[in-house]
């Protein structure tokens, strides 16, 4: 434990040194002439802000380069023609390093080892990416303590083929509508992952924060708000989970909302998603899921575990929506245990099509609204035997119903299994 302790304070000196050896970037001048070299290391030192008029995309062939400031408001990198890519890092550049530095630009990774981001204010779009796909590619990029500002451009961050770790950071979308703020996309041999850690996701009521496709995805203890995904996207309000296997635990969604399936959340043709400790605050979908939609059109069946999750819906929204709390297509396997929902308005509280198992435990919901035909199950479109649904200890309260015809206000179901153990305080029809 000595030895390793003095090896870790040896690195650590040693980086010091070099950082101190550094060069002090005090201009334009100085910065392009530096960056645009073949060094095998290069450290940029930025004490003040360093204007950058030139519209060339700068290219690098630096093995590692570093560019580290004083403080994020002292030292600044300001790329004047900020429209698209600024700075292109080549494979030729393995680790590239960023510190204490606002960066105002964008940034383009092609086949890199190590990306770093730590400490920074990121106002721009970045695009990563790795051309080939190789099974033992452990290329990373990290971002520790910062935040990014998308520009009001339709461009988002864009990670193809990489592994990326990202801790207690800040996320802000800007103005344009339909559009992703980070796309995350591997394959199903390399299998990327993405993990995020005490981040916080804004969509300024315009954007949606992830679209995942492929990879195991892990989301903790982050908040994702107002959130939007648009008819032409067709994703959930927050996250959108394509082929992948995801888990998201400690988490509040609020105010969030899609024009398609998925209020915060889309699972399409996901293997598994386990998602444990989450607050759904006016989540709302226009069509199906005002919590989550899960889609499957493929052989296998998804299968989707929660627990402990907490829904408050809003009433404001006249969305005549299949499944208030969810909605789910396909072959999928959906167990719930321990949840607690209130305010749950104007449509299907779950909706079921076609077949699937659908297991819920523990259930508490209060102030059911319905409009229309809704029941609080909806089945319908089977494509063999219809669902096989099971509700145990369950507890449903206050269930109010609007409907000038007939309707069944506990479960409409064509064809499939339901299965209750339930007790339930006040229904009222109108």
């Amino acid at each position: 434990m000595y030895i390793i302790l003095k090896l870790f304070y040896l690195f650590s000196f040693i980086r010091i040194i070099r950082i101190v050896n550094g060069i002090d970037i005090n201009n334009e001048k100085d910065f392009v002439e530096n960056i645009n070299n073949n060094k095998k290391e290069q450290i940029f030192r930025i004490h003040n802000e360093i204007i950058i008029n030139d519209k060339d995309i700068l290219s690098p062939s630096i093995k590692n380069i570093t560019i580290i400031g004083s403080t994020k408001e002292e030292s600044i990198i300001n790329f004047k023609n900020n429209d698209s890519i600024n700075i292109l890092f080549s494979k030729y550049c393995q680790s590239i390093f960023l510190k204490d530095i606002t960066f105002i630009g964008n940034l383009q990774f092609i086949d890199n080892q190590n990306i770093t981001f730590n400490n920074v204010n990121y106002n721009g779009y970045y695009i990563a990416e790795h051309t080939y796909e190789d099974e033992d590619n452990n290329s990373e990029i990290k971002v520790y303590d910062s935040n990014f500002i998308l520009p009001n451009i339709r461009q988002g961050y864009e990670i193809k083929n990489w592994n990326i770790d990202i801790f207690r950071s800040n996320f802000y979308g800007n103005n344009q509508h339909e559009m992703y703020m980070i796309k995350f996309k591997s394959t199903l041999e390399q299998s990327n992952i993405l993990k995020i850690d005490q981040t916080f996701f804004d969509g300024n009521f315009h954007n949606s924060a992830l679209h995942c496709d492929y990879g195991s995805i892990n989301v903790y203890n982050s908040t994702f708000q107002k959130c939007y995904n648009g008819d032409n996207l067709k994703g959930g309000g927050a996250i959108s989970f394509l082929n992948t296997i995801s888990l998201i635990r400690n988490v509040t969604f609020e105010n969030n909302y899609s024009d398609f399936a998925g209020g915060s959340i889309l699972h399409e043709n996901v293997y598994t998603s386990n998602i444990d400790s989450v607050n759904f605050y006016n989540s709302s979908s226009s069509i199906s899921g005002n919590t989550f939609a899960t889609i499957n059109n493929n052989q296998y069946n998804s299968e989707i575990e929660l627990s402990n999750i907490y829904q408050y819906g809003n009433c404001t929204n006249n969305y005549n929506v299949e499944g208030s709390i969810f909605s789910s297509s396909g072959s999928n396997i959906i167990t719930m245990d321990n949840y607690h929902g209130k305010n749950l308005c104007y449509g299907d509280a779950i909706n079921v099509e076609g077949d699937g198992k659908i297991k819920l435990s523990n259930f508490f919901a209060e102030d059911i609204y319905y409009k229309f035909e809704n029941s609080f199950i909806k089945t319908h479109s089977p494509q063999t035997k219809g669902p096989d649904i099971s509700i145990m200890n369950c507890l449903i309260k206050n269930i109010y119903q609007n409907y000038n015809f007939y309707s069944a206000a506990l479960t409409t179901i064509n064809m499939g299994t339901i299965r209750f153990e339930l007790y339930i305080l006040n229904i009222t029809t109108s």
